[in-house]
C-alpha cells in the first residue's frame, strides 16, 4: 500500500471525525435546554399547581434522557473514527522509520536474549515492535511466543498463512479488527491477564440473555428516577396532592 492511500483514508476520517463532533455540539446543548426546560416547567407547574405543567416537565425530562442515550451512542463512533486515526498513523509509519518509536517492542518476553537480539526478534528496532498490534497481555505474549520459537507443524503454518493471506486482501476487515483493540487501548481498557481468566471463565459457564421487559424498564427506570428525584426536591407527592 501507498503513503497517500493511507493519508486519503485518514482525510476522510478527519472529516467524519468533524461531522460527528458537530452533532455531539447540537445534541450537547440540547441536552441543557430539554433539561432546564424540563425542571423549570416542573417547578413552575407544582407553583401554579397545574397538571400541565406536570406532564410537559415530564415530557422535557423523557426526551432529555433520550438525548442522553444519543449523545452516548454518537460519542462512541467519536471513539471509533479517533482509534481507527491512530491505527492509521501506525500504518503510515511503518512505511518508514517512525515505527522504531513504538512503545511495545517486546522485552519483557525474552527468553533467550542472546538469539532473540541478534536476530532483531524482539526488542527495540525489532520484528515484534514493528508487526505488534496487540494490546492485551494474551495476544502479546502469543506473538513474541511465535516469533521467537514459532511453530513447526506444516499444517498450522499453512493455517496461519491462509489466515494472514485473507487479512492481507481485507483491509477493511483487518483495520476494523485493529481499530476496535485500539479503541480499548484508548480507554485505559487494558485487562490484567488474572481478571481476563476470571472473565473467561465465568463466561464460558453460561450466557446472560436480556429479555424484551428488560430493556424497556432499563429504558423507562432513569427517567422514573430523576423524577421522583425532582418531586422530592420540591416536596411534592403526586399521589397524595401538596406537601
Amino acid at each position: 500500500m501507498q503513503k497517500g492511500h493511507f493519508e486519503e483514508k485518514i482525510s476522510t476520517n478527519k472529516v467524519r471525525q468533524s461531522e460527528i463532533k458537530r452533532k455531539l455540539d447540537v445534541l450537547g446543548w440540547l441536552r441543557i435546554i430539554t433539561f432546564a426546560l424540563g425542571i423549570g416547567t416542573i417547578i413552575l407547574g407544582n407553583f401554579k399547581q397545574n397538571l400541565m405543567g406536570y406532564v410537559i416537565g415530564v415530557i422535557l425530562l423523557g426526551i432529555f434522557i433520550g438525548l442522553v442515550r444519543a449523545y452516548k451512542k454518537i460519542d462512541l463512533q467519536r471513539e471509533y473514527y479517533l482509534a481507527e486515526e491512530k491505527v492509521l498513523e501506525k500504518y503510515i509509519a511503518r512505511l518508514g522509520e517512525e515505527w522504531k518509536s513504538f512503545d511495545e517492542k517486546g522485552e519483557a518476553y525474552y527468553s533467550d536474549k542472546s538469539k532473540e537480539k541478534d536476530l532483531d526478534l524482539l526488542g527495540r528496532a525489532s520484528l515484534y515492535q514493528y508487526i505488534c498490534t496487540a494490546h492485551t497481555p494474551f495476544g502479546k505474549r502469543a506473538l513474541a511466543k511465535e516469533i521467537s520459537s514459532g511453530n513447526k507443524d506444516r499444517e498450522t503454518i499453512l493455517k496461519r498463512q491462509g489466515a494472514i493471506k485473507e487479512l492481507i486482501t481485507d483491509e477493511t476487515f483487518a483495520l476494523h479488527l485493529q481499530t476496535i483493540s485500539m479503541q480499548m487501548k484508548l480507554r485505559g481498557e487494558e485487562l490484567k491477564e488474572e481478571s481476563l481468566e476470571s472473565f473467561m471463565v465465568e463466561a464460558e459457564k453460561q450466557a446472560t440473555y436480556i429479555t424484551k421487559p428488560m430493556k424497556y424498564l432499563g429504558l423507562i427506570l432513569p427517567f422514573i428516577t430523576l423524577f421522583g428525584l425532582v418531586t422530592a426536591l420540591l416536596g411534592m407527592n403526586p399521589s397524595q396532592g401538596y406537601i
